[in-house]
């Protein structure tokens, strides 16, 4: 046995089809630059260490995600024309519609695959970034790395000249710049809004006019995907883009939300990461792969609750990751399992009731689809709305599920998520008054800007932090 046979093995594919998939595996692995020694150490270092691999439901998830980022390099022959979008955009909602409406177009968020597999994996989104450098797409042109390595991929033709590349909304001036150079480099027809305008500080998110945006920016979108793709979106693709939407949320991330209420929590913040996210992402490989992958890892999890198991002892404090929990860097989940704290990914926990309840109240409303759509927009994105709801959302997941430290990822070259970072970790000192640190750490890639001896010093010095924090006030 390879180490490719290790890797399909950890990623749950069974052995007669992990033998059939092997060939695509390599070919694949070989044109997005993950080298027979990436491949080594993601089976050594990164997935048995960061991931609950123990848990075949959970091998399962992570190769429904290692298929899409194969999927990247290698798409299947009747796949004609492409449309992607990028992160943060709710992708699955978005661009499922095209699909179905012309099953030969690829739709995917390559930025996303790339991180979320490529980086956190094999470590080798620096490879895309790096090509992005070389290329001049500096710190004082594009900051983000994930911006480079979207850029990144098309300089290696690793993405081709992308017939439509469509978003709703843009968080950031990097994002509408590196559409313009992508665009300059290959061709590649881009849509991208950017909304230069923030909501106040203590606005509401689900107001009438961020709505209405929402709305406006969906259709537009569309229109540009039928005038470049040559296709016709009808109605009926949207609602069944929509109900999938509805299934994954209520087959895939409620029962999970659930399971993260106990004490100890039976998935770490990696797991959730790769459990959740496909409510976001559209997964050209198709969907049956996914619900069973859950249906197995729900199984293990209410046997692990039932037994008072997890993934560290019971009684050990509870802390979020927030402003984007760092999946280039996965090592500092296990991190902080060694140093005595428990940590999940915040984001995750931030579609709680009152988003719910709120994205309800538009859905009874809503006329057509795009409004239906709209109406989960302002949940996905909070990062680029008010920083007061921002806080409600962390405060109503504080208290829920009992939470004793608060970690605010600080990212230094995005001005977005350092910015609200820095603001909303004082929030919830101040307010909640429950430990808080701002670490700086590459969201995206781990190439060794930010080291590792730096980051255990901080942790432990916080650990200890809150531990006497939780000590106290039991």
């Amino acid at each position: 046995m390879d180490v490719y046979d290790e890797l399909l093995k950890l990623c749950g594919f069974e052995p007669g089809e992990a033998k059939d998939y092997k060939p695509t595996l390599k070919e694949g692995l070989g044109k997005l630059l993950v080298t027979e020694d990436d491949v080594r150490f993601a089976v050594t270092e990164r997935l048995p260490k960061c991931w609950s691999v123990n848990l075949e439901g959970m091998r399962r998830v992570l190769g429904c995600w290692l298929r899409e980022y194969i999927r990247l390099a290698i798409p299947t022959p009747d796949e004609t024309r492409i449309c992607h979008t990028f992160f943060p955009q709710l992708g699955m909602a978005y661009l499922h519609p095209i699909k179905l409406a012309d099953p030969t177009v690829r739709v995917g968020l390559p930025d996303f695959l790339a991180t979320f597999v490529g980086a956190a994996f094999f470590n080798v989104g620096w490879k895309y970034v790096e090509a992005a450098e070389r290329e001049g797409a500096a710190i004082e042109q594009i900051g983000c790395s994930l911006n480079k390595i979207r850029y990144g991929l098309h300089i290696l033709g690793i993405v081709p000249r992308v017939d439509a590349s469509i978003c709703f909304h843009s968080l950031c001036d990097d994002a509408a710049l590196t559409d313009q150079l992508i665009h300059e480099w290959d061709g590649t027809n881009v849509y991208t809004p950017y909304r230069v305008r923030d909501i106040a500080f203590d606005g509401d998110p689900f107001d009438e006019t961020n709505i209405e945006y929402f709305v406006a920016s969906l259709e537009e979108g569309h229109r540009k995907a039928e005038e470049w793709l040559s296709i016709k979106i009808k109605p009926e693709h949207k609602t069944k883009a929509m109900e999938l939407l509805v299934e994954l949320s209520t087959k895939t991330y409620v029962p999970i939300l659930e399971f993260m209420k106990v004490d100890p929590a039976p998935l770490n913040g990696n797991d959730l990461l790769h459990a959740f996210f496909p409510i976001a992402v559209p997964f050209d490989t198709g969907y049956d792969e996914l619900f069973k992958a859950h249906d197995i890892l729900q199984e293990e999890l209410k046997e692990m609750v039932d037994q008072g198991k997890g993934v560290v002892p019971k009684g050990t404090p509870r802390v979020t990751w927030r402003i984007m929990h760092p999946w280039g860097c996965p090592w500092i989940i296990p991190m902080c399992h060694e140093l005595g704290l428990s940590a999940d990914f915040g984001e995750a926990f931030l579609i709680g009731g009152m988003q719910f309840n709120k994205a309800a109240e538009i859905w009874e409303r809503a006329t057509d689809v795009y409004r239906m759509t709209a109406g989960f927009l302002p949940m996905v994105s909070v990062l680029g709305t008010s920083l007061e709801y921002m806080f409600r959302c962390d405060e109503e997941h504080i208290k829920e599920y009992k939470i004793d430290g608060f970690i605010s990822t600080g990212y230094r070259p995005c001005r977005t998520l350092e910015g609200h970072s820095l603001i909303l970790a004082r929030m919830i000192e101040e307010r909640i008054g429950i430990p808080c640190i701002t670490p700086d750490v590459d969201v995206y890639i781990d190439r060794g800007d930010f080291p590792k001896e730096r980051m255990r010093t901080l942790l432990e010095t916080f650990a200890d932090i809150v531990k006497r924090s939780k000590a106290k006030k039991e």
